[in-house]
């Protein structure tokens, strides 16, 4: 529960999947303060596991930071889409498998300073070949990884992504993950 008002809402840029607002809000003490802020439909985070035990990195070239990065398969929700329907439909489009079985860890919240974005984590297991195509415009190489050896790629700074470090290490202390 909040104990703010939003007194005005504007609506300055709306994107194909993100609108950034501007709010005026009427603060519980009285004062009032302008805000920007990205409204974003919500996301996925899946952690592929293999039946051997490894776990699906992508090597993926980022448009906004022009560079390559290894993250977990991720993607944003569609209108009307459950975020289960989510990470099923973006496993398949980044890494071309299906999972037997899905299971959300929860969610995450990655930059509340200024974006209403939630990602909700999941775990895919019992993997199986989908016949599905990467979509239009991505440049991905699927990477294979031991998870001792995803653990030393985050401390020697090759794994960045701040969604993936995050994940990992839920999966880690709910127990889904053993190193």
């Amino acid at each position: 529960m909040s104990d703010h008002n939003v007194a005005e809402k504007v609506t300055v840029y709306q994107g194909r999947r993100i609108s950034v607002v501007k709010k005026t809000l009427d603060l519980a003490d009285g004062r009032t303060v302008t805000r920007e802020t990205i409204e974003h439909p919500g996301a996925v985070i899946i952690i592929p596991v293999t039946n051997n035990g490894d776990i699906i990195l992508l090597d993926q070239f980022r448009f906004s930071i022009e560079q390559r990065i290894y993250e977990f398969p991720a993607g944003t929700r569609e209108p009307n889409e459950s975020t289960k329907e989510t990470a099923l439909r973006e496993l398949a489009e980044e890494t071309k498998f299906s999972a037997k079985n899905i299971k959300s860890l929860g969610q995450i919240i990655p930059t509340p300073g200024f974006c209403n974005e939630i990602q909700e984590v999941f775990i895919a297991t019992d993997l199986f070949d989908c016949d599905k195509d990467f979509d239009e415009g991505e440049d991905i190489k699927i990477c294979y990884f031991s998870p001792s050896s995803i653990k030393k790629m985050i401390q020697e700074g090759q794994i960045q992504d701040a969604k993936t470090i995050a994940s990992f290490y839920k999966a880690i202390l709910s127990g889904e993950i053993i190193l």
